[in-house]
């Protein structure tokens, strides 16, 4: 259960209703007669008749020098792939000392 939603139970869905794919109700919400909820919108509130809920802007996180590498495993370790050629990115033995150093 989430903080802001209306609590424990299901929703009362109106009449006329449109929920497109991957939209979240979560909880004890009414949602009203003739009322749109856009595709992957998270419903945690009421909704009057007539009312459309959608998502907000989407959040963008810049990463400096992302790059999707195309992972391979070996016996040696996991191996990605740059100009060509396939490159040991970690060793186990490394992943190991890494593991035991958090402990």
């Amino acid at each position: 259960m989430l903080i802001d939603s209306n609590g424990i139970g299901f929703p009362n869905i109106g009449d006329n209703c449109l929920i497109d794919a991957g939209a979240k109700i979560i909880g004890n919400v009414k949602i009203g007669n003739n009322c749109r909820i856009g595709a992957n919108a998270v419903v945690i509130n009421d909704l009057p008749d007539n009312s459309v809920c959608v998502l907000e802007k989407p959040i963008i996180i810049e990463k400096y020098n992302l790059v999707n590498n195309i992972y391979q495993y070996s016996d040696n370790g996991w191996r990605y792939q740059e100009n060509g050629k396939f490159v040991l990115e970690c060793n186990e033995e490394k992943i190991e000392k890494l593991n035991n150093s958090q402990l």
